[in-house]
């Protein structure tokens, strides 16, 4: 995190000309997506305990140059805590002396970690009473290469699900079902850059 990045902005009339000195705004507006890198289809790199709010970073209004261009500078915020990449929309709005506003958009990819830890299961669904289950672990970098690493902790849960009669807000009862994670078993693991174990 704490990335910069580089929008372009250019705009023209129909004829060609550069639209010159007309005011311009932008906007970057973050989301959460899927990290789905090429190659590791069968592993998983998101973590479902972390979430991420929806950001936008408004870009400053400003003019074009004489050539109908604006390059906008932005810098993401330090340590952005997300489940995985984030999807980048870039807005760009270029209005005229009446106000009349044209707008564009583009989307990037922004990768708030070095590196993404990806686990395959050699089971599909629920594990199964006293069978065991393989996990495979790997690094795998934004150009979508398996990677080495520092050492990694691996933690083995059971999940837990207990259904309980609760009273609501509105003094109803009613049948909720709750979730809970028991650690059963953790161990550390060096990434090679090859899929471990």
């Amino acid at each position: 995190s704490g990335q910069t990045g580089r929008a372009v902005v250019t705009a023209r009339y129909v004829c060609g000309a550069p639209a010159s000195v007309h005011a311009v705004s932008g906007q970057l507006t973050l989301e959460p997506m899927a990290v789905a890198p090429e190659g590791w289809s069968q592993y998983t790199f998101s973590d479902p305990n972390r979430t991420f709010a929806r950001m936008e970073i408004d870009l400053r209004d400003t003019l074009l140059n004489d050539t109908g261009a604006h390059v906008y500078t932005y810098t993401l915020p330090d340590r952005l805590k997300a489940p995985s990449a984030l999807k980048g929309l870039l807005s760009a709005t270029v209005s005229e002396q009446g106000g009349r506003g044209v707008s564009a958009y583009t989307e990037v990819k922004v990768h708030p970690y070095s590196r993404y830890i990806g686990v395959r299961l050699n089971s599909d669904g629920w594990a199964k009473i006293n069978e065991p289950v393989q996990a495979q672990v790997v690094a795998v970098g934004p150009d979508n290469n398996a990677m080495a690493g520092p050492k990694c902790e691996v933690r083995f849960y059971r999940i837990v699900y207990n259904t309980i009669l609760k009273k609501d807000r509105l003094g109803i009862y009613r049948y909720q079902s709750e979730r809970k994670a028991q650690l059963l078993d953790s161990a550390v693991l060096s990434l090679t850059g090859d899929p471990l174990p």
